[in-house]
């Protein structure tokens, strides 16, 4: 469940806006069935899925051009084992800032 306060939630939605009944009733009975605060609840939830559900699809094409394009780098056995090698540096420092 998310929780936000409501003066710090965006000015688009309003509470004026009008829909048919049946989809009023639906969503009326999202929420008892959700056990969310309110409509405005309800719709907040379905637009952060829809905006995560964006990220995702964006994600899956950025990595799917990835692996389609041609390497760009040799990846020897030595290029893994100067990574082996950074990533543990990495891994150390992190540790000692704590």
């Amino acid at each position: 469940m998310y929780c936000y306060k409501e003066k710090t939630m965006s000015s688009i939605i309003s509470p004026t806006q009008f829909v048919p009944e049946t989809v009023a009733e639906f969503v009326r009975q999202q929420v008892a069935e959700l056990h969310l605060q309110d409509e405005t609840e309800y719709f907040f939830q379905l637009a952060e899925k829809e905006r995560l559900r964006k990220l995702k699809e964006n994600l899956d094409q950025s990595l799917i051009e990835a692996i389609e394009a041609p390497a760009r780098i040799p990846c020897s056995p030595e290029f893994w084992e100067d990574m082996r090698r950074r990533v543990r540096e990495h891994l150390d420092q992190t540790k000692k800032r704590g």
